[in-house]
């Protein structure tokens, strides 16, 4: 009996582990995938205001303790207005940001 518990326990902790360890990989691999955070970043505006943010020159991300956002050919347009739908446009916007203090809560 006790020979069948521990295997049992040994194949949970086991299982766990390999889930875990998927779950982080993909994780990293959609974080580094600048298509998936710009398609992200893109349906949370809309979502949230209604806008519609268009990057024709593409998205880079760089993670780390100062995380960095670079889009290029941005515009941010509101369909709400039918005659000036265009709120603003840039060639280039960067920003930066602390993931940790956002973790902490601080802006």
């Amino acid at each position: 009996m006790k020979i069948v518990l521990r295997s049992l326990l040994l194949s949970l902790l086991l299982i766990l582990t390999l889930t875990l360890t998927l779950s982080a990989g993909l994780v990293v691999y959609l974080l580094r995938n600048e298509a998936f955070v710009a398609s992200q970043l893109q349906k949370q505006l809309a979502d949230a205001l209604g806008w519609q943010l268009q990057l024709d020159g593409g998205l880079a991300v760089h993670w780390g303790r100062h995380s960095v956002l670079e889009a290029k050919d941005l515009r941010l347009l509101n369909p709400v207005w039918p005659e000036q739908q265009l709120l603003v446009s840039a060639g280039t916007l960067r920003l930066e940001l602390q993931p940790l203090q956002l973790l902490k809560g601080r802006l």
